[in-house]
């Protein structure tokens, strides 16, 4: 439906200067649409609408003209409209919304901008500047978490700032990251380990902990949109790194002779609480327990279980975590955001400023951001124009111990015993339930991330002819976070004995990241209706990070903890560099706006594989269709009621480099003592020790895949399907081998060593069921798979790589990475049993083990989807819900494995007097070598965001002055799960949270582990925020 009135208005928007005004709303339920671009044909002239759906372009000139309007989710328009000189011509229009959009304009993986229905591959685009009105979304992470098929996201933790597990279409390397790359802009962003210490109470070390992303400095207020690309089919033109897939971030912009500045400012408050129940533990009262005493200390002599005087025979319980008012808060949440955004002739600006404190449900737990952007373009002609990007983002954080912490407070609860005396760092015995230390205690443990990040860039558009565009891009992301780590002398570490004398370290790995891109297309319109457009370019990305470190024990006192004041200091420094440069050519050859037959080539090289490496290729081809617009079949698309359906088909190979230095021998530095002198005297010096011996004939990952699909649209628009089938091998896989000791050789070798293989489907379902003037429903549906095979190893007499997990016993490996097999896929060992099912018992009378390795399943799911709903009512009330779902994988239950232990034994299987354990039965659960009743299947649905907004009325928004919209929201985050079948507490989390970011090429490979130990589950939030327009 639309509406467009091309009369002049009132007159007087400037003299000789004709402008065009109007208002844009959503087709159906009337509501008014904000940040639709409406633009200007053959012109730079533009406007973004407000909260009201209000724009106005001035500055045009005089005459017939063709007015674009375009927003993500909506069908896009051009309308025509009159001018007279010196007036105001008025154009209403109504968008209606669109399931599938062949004419968006996409901007990743193309070599310059085009139009979906001209690219052969899957590509998902997010409007953000959407998603941040309907829920409360903190970070990118949050962002993208079930609202992008193919794209898992894995939290690891509810910790307060702390990072998530991203992958694209599954697990494709070893040793390398199955992280895809992310760019701002078209600038490289730096989305690495934040560089923080884990924080695993274990000093500088902590492996076994979670890590800091520094993808989650931007903030989500700042982005208008997202753009995935998924893989090498897609990925191609960004070569040796993008085997992973590509994730583009496009922050907001203005609009040339907007006609006024466009501010919005919004404030979010509210508070982070723990969301799921919590571990009751449980004593037993035996006259055993009750004649203990205490045998050492200033109680000694006391009972050991006072708990238990005058109560044998009875059940204890007790859950310190929800009933000590030291242990848990309500974590505070608060954001500020104030924008504008506008432009005029020839320039566009948008600035905006940015603050957010958030929370952790644990005392020292919490993150905060600060940042500042600012986005400047200017047209210097109609045929040169340029843009500039910055941001500034200061990030101040703090964690908890957790994890693998005997110190933090999970280990705690979940190790506590009611009715126990125990010391919990304390001079006497208390009865509280915690079994190490108490929250007084391990709240004051100092884990701090200072960082300073800076981004900017420049891109610049030079169209010297009407048939050939040029884009230039150049920029710079710089990283600089201080992390510190500090232990007063008498404090914590004393109580635990790790350092009694205190601990001070900090390190500030400092990485920059420089972008260079040069892309220039030339277009031809060829004869019968048939097109050409030659894309050729050349990119190059630098990155640089030099980490400087400095470690001090024996501080003089807690309120002197500097470096030079304590009396052993040591120091170290790093440096890493690695660059790659591409160019590559892309041809690609239409016909009637409908078929699209497309070519690409890249050639690569990147200094990570040495010298000696030339002329790497990673070849793209791919076919788009849209098959409802061929004249032939469009009787039979309109009988079906179909809108659009576009047929498209890729294939591509995009590669992966490992660690700088990887292929080079490298050498490190040891200390030695000098032989004694004729004089008697000695003296240390340093000298030369063998690193790795390098690898000349080293070669990158390549990643090859195929994938088909189509795209289609259904009952004008109300009714949308996106369907992809992928097959995705990885060649060359790279690996990191440990070295004989004989060979001098301290670190590992990177070899190319095996054949990865993933496959899967990704659906994608949009629609509109209702849309009515006072009731409207949009929904969507998101489901994929992923097949993971590990298909060869590829070097004599290795059969079999161990993922090291500290928890796993020794001769039993939880996850192994076999052919055949998922990566690190989950194996267990049962109980010998006899032919009638009961256990085969050793002559002692202990459980014998069954000492085959059973393969149980993968460690990443193997399905997952989300489904979405919003219910617009009287144009002013939205209710938006977000149910996502994931399965198919296991976790191991460290957490309940520990509490059935012997010499722990408080959960409620060991302690229920109405179901009480056989001997065999308890001699089963607490066995140090069974493994599999504690590797448990994963799969949940989760309510994952919920809110509730009221926009206020024209009429009453009108009387703030210049207030143009209000909308008031109450949201919820993480509300809970709706099924799982797993025990524990939460099925998302891994107590090695930062190994997917620290710990590539680690010969151990720890990245793999799947493990819940003692990790914070997922905090529910719950905000209300205010948003203004004006």
């Amino acid at each position: 439906m639309l509406v467009a009135q091309g009369v002049p208005a009132a007159a007087g928007a400037g003299r000789g200067t004709s402008s065009i005004q109007g208002t844009i709303t959503e087709a159906g339920t009337g509501r008014a649409l904000a940040d639709v671009q409406v633009s200007i044909a053959g012109t730079q002239l533009g406007a973004i609408t407000s909260a009201t759906g209000a724009y106005t372009i001035t500055g045009v000139p005089a005459g017939a003209q063709v007015v674009r309007i375009r927003r993500i989710g909506y069908s896009p328009l051009e309308r025509p409209v009159t001018v007279a000189e010196g007036e105001t011509a008025r154009l209403d229009v109504t968008l209606a919304t669109a399931a599938t959009e062949l004419d968006r304009v996409v901007v990743t993986g193309t070599g310059t901008n085009a139009t979906r229905r001209t690219l052969g591959n899957a590509i998902t685009q997010l409007d953000v500047a959407d998603i941040t009105q309907r829920a409360t979304v903190t970070n990118v992470t949050e962002v993208l978490q079930s609202r992008t098929p193919g794209v898992t996201l894995i939290p690891g933790s509810g910790t307060a700032g702390t990072a998530a597990d991203i992958r694209i279409r599954g697990t494709s390397s070893l040793s390398g990251s199955n992280r895809p790359i992310f760019f701002i802009d078209g600038v490289r962003f730096y989305d690495g380990a934040g560089g923080n210490f884990g924080p695993s109470g274990a000093g500088t070390g902590g492996s076994f902990s979670q890590g800091v992303s520094a993808l989650d400095a931007v903030s989500p207020q700042d982005i208008e949109s997202i753009e995935v690309i998924k893989g090498p089919a897609a990925a191609t033109l960004y070569g040796a790194d993008a085997a992973g897939g590509v994730i583009q971030i496009i922050t907001k912009k203005g609009a040339r002779n907007q006609g006024r500045v466009s501010w919005t400012a919004k404030a979010e408050g509210g508070g982070s609480a723990w969301a799921l129940p919590t571990l009751t533990n449980y004593t037993t009262c035996t006259q055993a327990r009750a004649d203990s005493l205490i045998t050492a200390g200033d109680d000694q002599g006391q009972p050991l279980y006072p708990g238990c005087q005058g109560r044998v025979g009875e059940v204890l319980s007790g859950d310190p975590l929800r009933d000590d008012p030291a242990a848990m808060r309500t974590g505070g949440y608060q954001n500020y955001n104030l924008s504008a955004r506008g432009g005029a002739d020839r320039y566009t600006f948008y600035l905006s400023g940015d603050f957010t404190d958030e929370q952790g449900v644990f005392a020292n737990n919490a993150s905060r951001r600060a940042s500042g952007r600012a986005n400047f373009s200017y047209a210097a002609t109609e045929r040169f124009d340029f843009a500039v990007n910055g941001a500034y983002i200061r990030g101040e954080l703090s964690l908890p111990l957790s994890d693998d912490a005997a110190g933090g407070l999970l280990f705690s609860t979940t190790r506590g015993k009611p009715g126990l005396a125990t010391y919990n760092g304390l001079a006497r015995t208390n009865t509280r339930g915690f079994r190490a230390l108490l929250p007084e205690t391990s709240n004051n443990y100092d884990n701090r991330l200072d960082s300073d990040r800076f981004t900017t860039g420049v891109t610049a558009n030079f169209r010297p002819l009407s048939w050939f565009r040029n884009r230039f891009t150049a920029g710079l992301d710089y990283y600089s976070p201080l992390a510190t780590i500090s232990y007063p002398p008498g404090g914590l570490d004393e109580q635990t004995g790790d350092f009694p004398a205190g601990l001070l370290a900090q390190r500030t790995p400092q990485t920059r990241v420089v972008t260079f891109d040069y892309a220039g297309t030339i277009a031809n319109a060829l004869p019968r209706q048939f097109t050409s457009e030659l894309t050729f370019g050349a990119q190059g990305i630098r990155t640089r990070t030099l980490e400087l470190s400095g470690t001090a024990t024996g501080l003089p006192s807690p309120e002197f903890v500097l470096l030079q004041s304590a009396t052993t200091v040591s120091a170290s420094s790093d440096l890493r560099a690695q660059a790659s440069l591409g160019y590559y050519a892309q041809e690609q050859i239409g016909f009637a706006n409908r078929l699209f037959v497309t070519g690409a080539v890249r050639m690569d090289n990147n200094s990570a594989f040495g010298s000696d490496l030339k002329r790497v290729f990673y070849p793209k081809a791919s076919l788009s269709y849209v098959v409802s617009e061929e004249p032939a079949l469009a009787g039979l698309f309109d009988r079906v009621g179909a809108d659009n359906f576009k047929l498209r088909l890729a294939y591509g190979q995009a590669g992966r480099a490992p660690l700088p230095f990887t292929a080079d021998r490298t050498y490190g530095s040891v200390r030695v003592v000098n032989a004694v002198t004729s004089t008697g005297s000695q003296s240390v010096v340093s000298g030369l020790q063998q690193g790795s011996p390098g690898n000349a004939n080293l070669k990158p990952e390549r990643g090859t895949e195929g994938e088909y699909g189509f795209d289609a649209s259904f009952l004008e628009g109300r009714l949308g399907l996106e369907f992809t089938g992928y097959n995705k091998r990885t060649t060359d896989a790279l690996v990191n081998i440990s070295n004989a000791p004989s060979t001098g050789f301290t670190a590992g070798r990177f070899i190319n060593f095996g054949t990865i293989d993933n496959r899967g489907i990704e659906l994608g379902l949009t629609g509109t069921p209702v849309r009515t003037a006072n009731f409207g429903w949009d929904a969507r549906l998101n489901y994929s798979t992923n097949r993971n095979r590990m298909v060869k190893l590829n070097q004599a007499g290795i059969t079999q790589f161990v993922p090291f997990n500290p928890y796993a016993p020794t001769a039993f490996p939880t996850q192994l990475i076999r052919e055949g097999t998922p990566i690190a896929a989950f194996y267990a060992v049962d109980a010998l049993r006899n032919p009638d099912g009961s256990y085969a018992l050793t002559p002692t009378g202990g459980i014998q083990v069954d000492t085959t390795l059973r393969y149980v399943g993968p460690a990443l799911p193997t399905y997952e989807g989300a489904f979405s709903s919003t219910f617009t009512l009287f144009r002013n009330f939205r209710l938006y819900g977000l149910i996502d779902f994931k399965g198919g994988n296991y976790l191991f239950n460290q957490r309940a494995r520990a509490r059935s232990q012997t010499a722990q034994r408080n959960d409620l299987r060991f302690n229920d007097p109405s179901r009480p354990l056989t001997s065999a039965d308890s001699a089963y659960y607490s066995s140090l070598n069974i493994t599999a009743p504690w590797i448990e299947a994963a799969d949940f649905v989760k309510l994952r965001d919920l809110s509730l907004s009221y926009t206020l009325p024209q009429a009453l928004v009108g009387r703030l002055g210049r207030g143009t919209g209000a909308t008031f929201t109450v949201a919820a985050h993480n509300l809970g799960f709706l099924s799982k079948k797993y025990s524990g507490l939460d099925p998302e989390v891994n107590f090695f949270g930062q190994g997917t970011l620290n710990f590539i090429g680690n010969t151990n490979f720890v990245s793999f582990i799947r493990t819940d130990s003692y990790t914070i589950p997922m905090t529910r939030r719950v905000t209300a925020s205010l948003l203004l327009n004006f």
